[in-house]
């Protein structure tokens, strides 16, 4: 890699860009975010976005679903679509050899959906079979169950139910479809590429063409996913029996006040690591709930669903065995009072400093991992300067600076667990006493 610079600028029309420009670089990256139209109903919400992420590679006015998808494939090229949080982002991987070929198939794709009503049934069958196997998923449920307690419906991070969601997919047609995806595309487009110099301004001038074509309107903002600071009023307890479950899969998680660009965030970041580094076994509830109890194979903790103005939530996810359930949170929760009682010890300072600058260094590995961390960065409402600041506070972090963040808002005391699988009576009384 001789040369490695990232650039960003914001233009006119709805239309936001940054590319990250490596010299010989032969693949060509696109990652490409649209919000999601808001719907006030949960259930109604994911359906229509989940549906349309899928409808968008089941065919064009010019090819049908295997065609398209054919084509795609003999360029070598891979076309994925995920949805997050309220946004849509479309992902390109391709070469620069076999970018003019892939991009009338990637444009038909946004220009020319064919949202037939034979694709849709399929569609909706493929989605209501993954919703029947989502009942069974007893980590994903948990997970489902945290975020109901702790966001009010009409916010983008409440997840419906399976059940739920299943009884609106019925209620999508291809017409509300088709209007969904022509008022989604007047919405704002925030695009990240990687490649090398020739590549990078053939694929801005592709994606500024395509703007021009798909003109921004200010109409589309009323209908913004919706990240709400009103809190809901959580139950302490939330739990979901699953008998054919071994373990009981739980989650504790609880609302948090830091934004990514509140003044302690950088400390905060840094003293759930401490408490539960996710992957690894570094966290001190690894250390002691996993390696020195021996009550469970996996506990971590993060700070999810935050951005730079809306703060989010706090989680640790875990299984135990019912035998174990009341030890297991017992323990938890005890080194959770113990970090914020007596805070970092001095090697853990360091130590974690070590392992979040070879976490930084390691997002320049690759042209790839760097396009798809700048781009999430940006659908943060970070930009390069503010994320490069984050890593030189973190560096920089005294004890008391962490110690401090961390009795201010290590606080789990008020935090819902929920917990599903097995969960008889017995179960349920000890989650009761925790």
């Amino acid at each position: 890699m001789n040369t490695n610079q990232l650039t960003a600028r914001k233009t006119d029309g709805g239309l936001e860009l940054q590319s990250i420009t490596i010299a010989g670089a032969k693949t060509v990256y696109l990652e490409m975010s649209i919000n999601c139209l808001y719907e006030p109903s949960p259930s109604m919400r994911e359906a229509i976005t989940k549906l349309h992420a899928i409808s968008l590679k089941n065919g064009t006015a010019g090819h049908d679903r295997k065609t398209w998808s054919r084509l795609v494939g003999e360029t070598g090229s891979e076309i994925s679509i995920n949805i997050a949080e309220g946004i849509c982002t479309i992902s390109l991987i391709t070469t620069g050899a076999n970018l003019a070929q892939v991009w009338p198939l990637f444009k038909e794709m946004l220009t020319e959906p064919l949202f037939d009503t034979k694709e849709l049934k399929r569609s909706q069958k493929i989605l209501q079979q993954k919703c029947e196997v989502a009942k069974e998923d007893a980590r994903q449920q948990s997970i489902n169950l945290l975020h109901q307690e702790l966001y009010l419906p009409e916010d983008v991070r409440h997840h419906p139910s399976p059940s739920d969601l299943i009884l609106a997919l019925r209620k999508v047609n291809a017409t509300k479809l088709k209007r969904y995806h022509d008022e989604w595309l007047k919405t704002a487009w925030r695009v990240t590429v990687g490649g090398n110099s020739k590549t990078v301004k053939e694929v801005f001038a592709l994606i500024a063409d395509l703007r021009q074509n798909l003109p921004f309107s200010s109409d589309s903002l009323d209908r913004q996913p919706l990240f709400l600071t009103e809190l809901n009023n959580p139950k302490r307890i939330v739990t979901l029996d699953i008998p054919s479950k071994q373990n009981l899969e739980i989650n504790l998680g609880v609302r948090t006040a830091v934004t990514m660009q509140a003044p302690e965030f950088p400390a905060w970041l840094f003293s759930i690591a401490v408490l539960g580094r996710w992957g690894g076994f570094t966290g001190r509830l690894m250390r002691t709930v996993r390696e020195r109890d021996g009550l469970t194979y996996g506990i971590y903790a993060k700070n999810e669903c935050l951005n730079a103005n809306f703060s989010g939530h706090s989680r640790i996810e875990t299984f135990f065995s019912p035998k174990d359930v009341k030890r297991g949170l017992k323990n938890t929760i005890n080194e959770i009072t113990r970090l914020r009682k007596q805070g970092v010890e001095k090697d853990e300072l360091e130590h974690f400093k070590t392992i979040f600058a070879t976490d930084f260094r390691m997002i320049n590995d690759s042209l790839g991992r760097r396009v798809s961390h700048n781009h999430k960065r940006m659908l943060r409402g970070l930009d390069e300067e503010e994320f490069r600041d984050i890593q030189e506070k973190i560096q920089n972090l005294t004890i008391s600076e962490v110690n401090s963040v961390i009795k201010d808002n290590l606080n789990f005391a008020t935090a819902t667990i929920s917990c599903v699988g097995p969960v008889n009576s017995e179960v349920r009384k000890i989650l009761e006493t925790v």
